[in-house]
Parts: C-alpha cells; sequence; structure tokens
C-alpha cells in the first residue's frame, strides 16, 4: 500500500484486506499501554480509522469527522489507530 506523508510516498509493506472483508487479528497498545487485540472484540461491528499522525492537521481534521460520523451508530466500537 502505498501512502503520502508530508509529501513523501512511502510504501507500507503487507496484505491489506479489501473494503468489506474481515480484518486479520493484529495487537496494539492502547492509551494506557495495554496490549489489546482485534479478537477482544469478536461477535462485534468495529470500525478501524487508521491514520500516520494525529499531530498533523488532515490526520486530525480525518479523525474528528470520523468520530463525529461515528457517534450516529448503533452499536458499533471505533478502533482509531496511529
Amino acid at each position: 500500500m502505498e501512502i503520502i506523508l508530508r509529501g513523501k510516498t512511502d510504501t507500507i509493506p503487507g496484505d491489506f484486506p479489501e473494503r468489506g472483508e474481515k480484518a486479520p487479528d493484529f495487537s496494539v497498545l492502547d492509551l494506557d499501554g495495554k496490549s489489546v487485540t482485534l479478537n477482544d472484540y469478536k461477535g462485534q461491528v468495529v470500525l478501524l480509522n487508521v491514520f500516520p499522525d494525529i499531530e498533523t492537521g488532515v490526520c486530525s481534521t480525518q479523525t474528528g469527522r470520523f468520530n463525529q460520523l461515528a457517534s450516529e451508530l448503533e452499536d458499533v466500537k471505533i478502533a482509531s489507530i496511529s
């Protein structure tokens, strides 16, 4: 997958699911440093908002808008990952 960060194009290696496909399990650290996996939310609908750097204007704006729209959904867990 190619991304552009601060004007530079970079390639992220790996296989990424297409829209509508189930994501493979993964683990990330939450804000408290605790490991969280996608399987922790098994049986629930989870929307993933993935962005490179919340400290940039674009990522901050994207995340704010994403959270605003997602808050209107019922029974959906939101995971924002940077």
